[in-house]
């Protein structure tokens, strides 16, 4: 038997989620399941639900930004603020915030679209320090 892409699997998911209501696609998914499990596929997964959650994320000019914070989440200001700052960053319409607390100080770090932007208050010290330095 032929091996099948990765890529293959995830058009194919693309196209059974396209067509009929909310039953229909639930119904298909767990046949697409099915399908996986036979193909001994179902390992890749995560893999596969991870490439067509980023192609309809460029369907729809989306992007997921995942939100680090210890102790806060960002208020509600702040959260559109990092939007704005994201669409204008990378020219999209829309952003899908994802909240996850780590380890990580006072402040937030921002990841979207395989960049890291550190708003903690240690990156703002080493900023800070480094204008210092330069005058």
């Amino acid at each position: 038997m032929a091996k099948v892409k990765i890529t293959n699997y995830v058009k194919t998911l693309h196209q059974l989620l396209a067509i009929g209501d909310k039953k229909e696609q639930q119904e298909n998914f767990v046949g697409y399941l099915k399908l996986l499990k036979k193909h001994k596929q179902l390992k890749n997964i995560n893999e596969i639900l991870s490439l067509y959650q980023k192609e309809l994320n460029n369907q729809t000019q989306t992007i997921q930004a995942f939100i680090y914070y210890q102790d806060q989440v960002p208020d509600k200001k702040t959260q559109e603020e990092i939007k704005n700052f994201l669409i204008n960053k990378f020219y999209a319409k829309h952003i899908d915030l994802i909240m996850k607390q780590k380890s990580i100080g006072l402040g937030y770090i921002i990841e979207a679209n395989d960049h890291f932007f550190d708003f903690t208050l240690d990156a703002q010290l080493i900023k800070f320090k480094q204008k210092l330095l330069e005058t």
